[in-house]
């Protein structure tokens, strides 16, 4: 009998209806959410995460065979190269992650739920104001739930460098979340 990845990833090849259709539906809302979090604009984020399932459509006949943690590598991989293309297009400075929503997910793990318990603005303005190799690390591991070597293919660097950007960003988004961070900053010009 064959493999249910192997099945799966010849009838995307194949490009069958109810295959194609059951991907999308299953990772169109993290892609979606993945660019919400980098771009900040819901109708950009939709345009991003449109562009990135063509371009994964037009290069599934490069892969051979891979796995279902491999195709959603892949996926994040093309995601992060159509982000990276944006920025280098617009040069635009990031503004507020005012349409960004911190709801928890129903499968959600322990520390996703406790971002989603604090402060959803100051969550989204810490993690906006955060370097850009931090705040993608993060978000493809604690809001898509990547494992390190993935979001090592996606960011094109080393696992153990994946592991400590979010290592740095965790310690980052700890250190600006703390009470009294920006108080300390303007009490002392009082």
């Amino acid at each position: 009998m064959c493999d249910p990845a192997v099945r799966r990833f010849a009838a995307l090849l194949a490009r069958e209806r109810a295959t194609c259709e059951a991907f999308v539906d299953t990772h169109y809302p993290g892609v979606y959410r993945f660019f919400l979090w980098l771009a900040r604009d819901r109708d950009l984020a939709a345009d991003l995460t449109q562009e990135t399932f063509m371009g994964f459509w037009g290069s599934l006949d490069r892969l051979v065979q891979p796995g279902d943690e491999d195709l959603r590598a892949w996926l994040y991989g093309i995601a992060r190269n159509r982000w990276r293309k944006r920025l280098r297009v617009s040069h635009r400075a990031w503004e507020g992650l005012e349409d960004a929503e911190l709801r928890p997910d129903p499968t959600a793990g322990p520390e996703e739920l406790a971002l989603a318990a604090l402060d959803a603005e100051e969550v989204a303005r810490a993690v906006a104001e955060m370097p850009p190799d931090y705040r993608e690390a993060l978000v493809l591991r604690v809001f898509q739930d990547l494992s390190y070597a993935q979001i090592g293919e996606i960011l094109g660097i080393r696992e153990g460098l994946a592991r400590w950007r979010v290592h740095r960003a965790r310690v980052w988004l700890r250190s600006a979340l703390q009470p009294g961070c920006c108080q300390e900053k303007t009490g002392a010009a009082v």
